[in-house]
């Protein structure tokens, strides 16, 4: 049977509870009558701190601490005249959610889960663990992106077959979360800025989807199901816009406010049933022990480090003081160390250490001198996107646009505009390091065959290159997908009902046009691995030179310092996806 486990979530705004373990279910739990009940404390005019269970008919209770957490780190607090030391406020502040949780296991719990903020330092962790461990009940730390993985895995949102994207805020903030199929992977997280016009501006909140498409994309998470967790759910713009952007792929919590608490007590507890089928019971049965949960570092890191959530393993510190490192001269840990010539091992190890990274340092130096690239002059770039470019008779069956100085438009400093479409202008991260651009279109005659093997009639391919200088070459793509969710904005551009394509999972297909159905096997577009993006939208009838709605797929790639897409137009979202294929394997044939 696993350990009884309680969690407190205690935010900024309101406190969460959740209990489970010990032979009960995993639930959420009301604390002063309340489900949510406000985190912050009250005083009375004597300094005696209340919850927000006390009567509300008192007139002199007021506000005390808003946020108890920014107490952490000091020793004691002034309320009211009233001397307060630091561990008696957070043990009023736990007093009424542990009640809670005594009374739902029938007694207290094994281990009590904290989750915390993923941005918290070691030190501050520390704190929060030592001033709720004085109220007499082992605690587990644990950071709140573990511990909504701890949730969607819970839940059954996430499987052995499906992964899942988090997207949490507090009101605050946003907290991006991959969570994956495979339980051995452990999960990363990235935190988004939330501004505050996001709450109550569709435009700021469409921003804000485009940013935690970026960061999805930047920690690898499987984009098939977003989750929203968190007050974000309440917020109707911020919703709405997440729901416009993936459709069916978004996922609701059911317990929104209660995820992290959750999460945390059913991860802590069947961390504990699994210990405990592998190892057995510790030796020392009266030892006060501190369950710590042991997760391996991720293997990239994305913001704040963010442990695996699966298949821990559950070891026993003693709560009075941490273990003691195996070189604390005071520690019973300490380690007898072999002395050679009067000099420690260790010490010769470090000596040596220290001289290989010097050397390493230098010879890195010495490379990055001699071999790091210089930017191109103003003059090369232009040669170099024009170079990048196609000769006219490319495509047989397709003729080349004709303009003014030929079938290459070339564009440089504030004339560049978005790889992402049409004229849009570039954000501020796609324009660092952007020095020149060229473009050209092929397109079929209007009077090809509506069918056979040939090009037909609306279909047409649009070709771009765009150089960028070395150093800023690598970070720019992120800055497209993002940009990409911009398209549909009106007369800036030509694209409708833009449909990005994720880098992981399902291919969510094409857009639809009003009162069509969808075909019964849906195109797939490779979007997986490298640099290549994928993305596809509806070009309206009066931007199309044969008078119809079409279809548009477009494919971005890089090779070395230019970045290159193509986009390919048709009457068929199969024939645009085909088009595109043949436009973005051409240029990159030409640019290797």
């Amino acid at each position: 049977m696993s350990e009884s486990v309680g969690a407190v979530h205690l935010g900024w705004d309101v406190v969460t509870v959740a209990a489970g373990g010990g032979g009960k279910p995993t639930t959420l739990l009301m604390v002063d009558g309340q489900a949510t009940p406000t985190a912050q404390l009250l005083a009375d005019a004597s300094g005696q701190l209340h919850t927000s269970g006390v009567d509300g008919g008192r007139s002199d209770i007021g506000p005390a601490i808003a946020d108890v957490r920014d107490i952490l780190g000091h020793s004691r607090i002034v309320v009211a005249g009233a001397t307060w030391p630091v561990d008696a406020v957070f043990g009023a502040r736990f007093h009424n959610p542990v009640a809670a949780i005594r009374a739902y296991l029938g007694g207290t719990p094994d281990v009590l889960a904290l989750p915390y903020p993923d941005s918290w330092s070691e030190q501050l962790v520390d704190s929060y663990a030592e001033v709720v461990e004085s109220i007499g009940i082992a605690v587990e730390p644990i950071p709140e992106s573990v511990a909504l993985a701890g949730y969607v895995r819970e839940r059954a949102i996430v499987d052995n077959e499906i992964g899942a994207t988090i997207v949490y805020s507090d009101g605050r903030s946003l907290l991006v979360v991959a969570v994956h199929a495979d339980g051995a992977r452990p999960t990363a997280s990235v935190d988004v800025t939330l501004p505050r016009d996001a709450h109550n501006d569709s435009r700021a909140a469409d921003s804000v989807v485009e940013d935690v498409v970026a960061a999805a994309r930047d920690i690898d998470a499987d984009s098939r199901q977003i989750v929203l967790i968190g007050n974000i759910v309440d917020n109707e713009r911020l919703r709405f816009a997440f729901q416009n952007h993936f459709g069916r792929r978004l996922v609701v919590a059911a317990e929104p406010l209660h995820a992290i608490a959750i999460g945390a007590a059913a991860l802590v507890a069947g961390a504990s049933e699994e210990s405990e089928e592998r190892i057995g019971p510790p030796a020392n049965d009266d030892l006060t022990v501190r369950h710590a949960v042991v997760m391996p570092e991720p293997s990239r890191a994305f913001g704040a480090p963010s442990p695996a959530d699966h298949g821990a393993t559950v070891r026993h510190v003693a709560a009075s003081h941490r273990q003691p490192s195996m070189w604390d001269d005071s520690g019973p840990a300490r380690l007898v160390e072999p002395v050679v010539n009067g000099v420690r091992a260790h010490a010769i190890t470090l000596i040596l250490a220290g001289a290989a990274l010097v050397a390493l340092i230098v010879a890195f130096l010495a490379f990055r001198w001699f071999t790091e690239p210089e930017p191109l002059s103003a003059e090369d770039t232009r040669a170099a996107v024009v170079a990048a470019m196609l000769p006219s008779d490319e495509f047989d069956g397709m003729t080349a646009r004709e303009i003014e100085d030929g079938i290459v438009a070339v564009t440089t400093g504030t004339e560049l505009t978005s790889m992402a479409c049409g004229s849009i202008p570039l954000t501020a991260k796609e324009a660092t390091g952007a020095r020149a651009s060229a473009e050209q279109s092929f397109e079929a005659p209007q009077n090809s065959p509506a069918d056979g093997d040939g090009y037909r009639a609306g279909d047409a391919l649009s070709l771009r290159a765009m150089y960028y200088d070395p150093d800023t070459a690598d970070s720019v793509m992120s800055a497209i997908l993002g940009r990409v969710q911009d398209c549909p904005n009106g007369a800036a551009n030509d694209l409708r009902y833009v449909v990005a394509v994720p880098s992981n999972g399902e291919d969510p297909g094409p857009p639809l046009q009003a009162g069509s159905t969808p075909e019964r096997q849906k195109p797939s577009l490779d979007a997986h691995g490298g640099d290549r993006l994928a993305w596809r939208g509806l070009l309206p009838r009066a931007d199309s030179t044969i008078g119809r709605v079409q279809h548009v797929t477009c494919l971005a790639d890089r090779t070395g310092d230019i970045v290159l897409r193509a986009c390919g137009t048709s009457l068929e979202t199969r024939r645009a996806d085909e088009l595109a294929e043949l436009g973005i394997s051409r240029l990159l044939e030409r640019n290797r």
